[in-house]
């Protein structure tokens, strides 16, 4: 990526980076995507709903270079929604 930049300031070119990274972008799976494959591969309608709320209800905490956030955040109420799968859960890298 720094050789990219260096040969861009060289060459006095404009050079765009996207960042994806594909392999561990659970916060990116949309939960209502994911009960859909699971449901496709033999879930249930009862497991998936259970599923659900146990993801809208979780108190989710930063991971940063000193450690773990000690405050987390949640979905609130009149508040919009927080999207996405939770890293660490078992089940997700299947998905």
């Amino acid at each position: 990526m720094m050789l990219t930049f260096e040969y861009g300031h060289y060459m006095k070119i404009m050079i765009a980076l996207f960042a994806n990274d594909q392999t561990a972008c659970f916060d990116q799976m949309i939960p209502a995507f994911t009960n859909v494959i699971a449901q496709a591969n033999g879930a249930t309608g009862q497991e998936l709903l259970c599923r659900s709320k146990t993801i809208a209800v979780m108190k989710r905490y930063i991971k940063k270079g000193l450690g773990v956030s000690k405050q987390a955040y949640k979905n609130q109420p009149g508040r919009p929604q927080i999207q996405g799968e939770i890293q660490g859960k078992g089940n997700v890298a299947s998905l």
